[in-house]
């Protein structure tokens, strides 16, 4: 045989057969969390496992148990821990942003390599219109960059795409044409102009004069 056709569509048994083993799963990781309370691990894949079915008052819960457990363990599963807690205050809770702020900072204050907490502070001024607050937190992801040593559950594209893409942009209202040359042309080096992210491409190539952004 020379060819193989797969078909890949969503299917609504294979959702709930999906959803029903990680119901299982949970159980699992209980039982292996009263055999072993002394391993936290167990408080963070039970989080992502709530995360997965949208609870997200619980995976908030045992992330935030994960974070403050005795047993530091791996340092970045501990970050991720919290920066999970963060996120779901930030994007699923609603919680007050004073509160998801300084929870971000936490994460950034445990490695200061790690540009994803500083990412969120920013897009929120920026969703705000606080440019110069945008400025700072942004200049300050594009600039630490993508550390290799701390990728656990760092997306190479926060670094190479949404990072410099809203960098270039702060940096027109706050006028640092300099920062925002070289987001741009980092930006365009490392993107495509004919995938998904065409359209923003086209607007990065014309920086600084995409009047749009006024």
């Amino acid at each position: 045989k020379k060819d193989a056709h797969i078909n890949d569509y969503r299917a609504d048994y294979m959702e709930k057969r999906t959803m029903d083993r990680k119901k299982d799963d949970l159980r699992l990781l209980f039982e292996e969390l009263e055999e072993n309370p002394n391993d936290p691990r167990h408080y963070y894949y039970i989080g992502q496992t709530y995360n997965l079915l949208s609870q997200h008052e619980l995976a908030a819960e045992y992330f935030m148990k994960r974070y403050e457990h005795k047993e530091e363990g791996f340092l970045q599963e501990k970050i991720d821990a919290l920066f999970e807690v963060a996120r779901n205050y930030n994007f699923k809770l609603n919680k007050p942003w004073e509160e998801c702020e300084q929870l971000y900072l936490k994460c950034y204050e445990m490695d200061k390599t790690r540009p994803d907490s500083i990412y969120f502070i920013g897009i929120h001024y920026y969703l705000e219109k606080n440019y110069e607050k945008a400025y700072t937190y942004m200049k300050l992801a594009f600039d630490l960059g993508y550390p290799i040593h701390a990728q656990f559950s760092l997306k190479p594209t926060l670094s190479f795409y949404f990072v410099p893409k809203f960098l270039c942009e702060v940096c027109y209202f706050v006028k640092d044409f300099q920062t925002g040359l070289q987001s741009a042309r980092f930006f365009l080096e490392n993107n495509k102009k004919d995938d998904n992210k065409g359209l923003y491409y086209i607007k990065v190539e014309k920086w600084p004069y995409y009047r749009d952004w006024e």
